[in-house]
């Protein structure tokens, strides 16, 4: 099948990461459903791809609410009659020390990092049993790979989204679904900047931009249904130092060295 028949869903599609993946979709002919909250973004999306060999179509969404979610997954099979690829990577991050965090933040990123990525599988699922063949590409993060200072809450998220994606692979792989978890380290976007990569941060230029990670997922998508990558990691080859100093615990060692 051609890229120009396949057709997509992408969340998070109005920026960052998400942006450039349902761009990079399009250009390659993908028929593609951008999912996002922003309306006023999602349409200047439609008006910039309006070149471009494929089809956009977008739907209004919070994926945290599965009404708004099924109602996106049946918009996608209405006007494009079915869906080939998911990929799940709306999500957001809350850098702050775990005692400050709130029951409303922590939800807040649980849901939207995990839950919204469960409601969106659980709804083209059924469809892709049916065809006997689907992509579900979720973007995890390093995040999910090793932990972070002051970064409990995103890291669970994103250890969450690991291991969700390793157990649908075993559950899935029988019906001709194969399952891709993408974790990049740190990217160039609007969320770094606005949670703990400041615009003066000396390592910015060193980041991932959006659009190598968009390349890694065209890179899985156009892989033949025989192949299934199951996780891939990208990392900037220079990277920031995660961890803050501790100063309180270099003062704890050397007190200790006394004794």
């Amino acid at each position: 099948m051609g890229a120009q028949n396949r057709v997509a869903i992408v969340t998070g599609a109005s920026k960052g990461i998400g942006r450039e993946i349902t761009f990079a979709l399009v250009q390659q002919g993908f028929h593609v459903l951008a999912v996002a909250r922003s309306t006023h973004l999602l349409n200047k999306l439609v008006q910039e791809t309006a070149s471009l060999p494929g089809k956009l179509i977008i739907a209004h969404a919070d994926v945290t609410r599965r009404d708004e979610v099924d109602a996106a997954v049946k918009k996608a099979l209405e006007y494009l009659g079915h869906i080939d690829v998911l990929v799940n990577n709306a999500g957001v991050e809350l850098v702050k020390p775990v005692e400050t965090v709130s029951d409303d933040e922590y939800a807040a990123t649980m849901d939207t990092n995990l839950k919204g990525l469960f409601h969106f599988t659980r709804a083209v699922v059924p469809h892709m049993k049916i065809q006997g063949s689907g992509l579900i590409i979720n973007i995890s993060s390093t995040a999910g790979q090793r932990g972070f200072a002051e970064d409990a809450i995103y890291c669970a998220s994103k250890f969450g989204v690991v291991g969700f994606s390793d157990a649908l692979d075993e559950e899935l792989r029988k019906f001709g679904i194969r399952i891709c978890c993408i974790s990049p380290g740190a990217v160039n976007t609007d969320l770094a900047k606005d949670t703990w990569s400041p615009l003066s941060d000396p390592y910015r230029p060193h980041y991932l931009q959006p659009q190598d990670v968009a390349r890694v997922v065209l890179f899985v998508v156009d892989q033949p249904d025989h192949v299934a990558i199951e996780s891939i990691i990208l990392r900037p080859m220079v990277e920031p130092p995660y961890s803050p100093p501790l100063p309180l615990v270099g003062k704890l060692n050397k007190k200790n060295k006394k004794h």
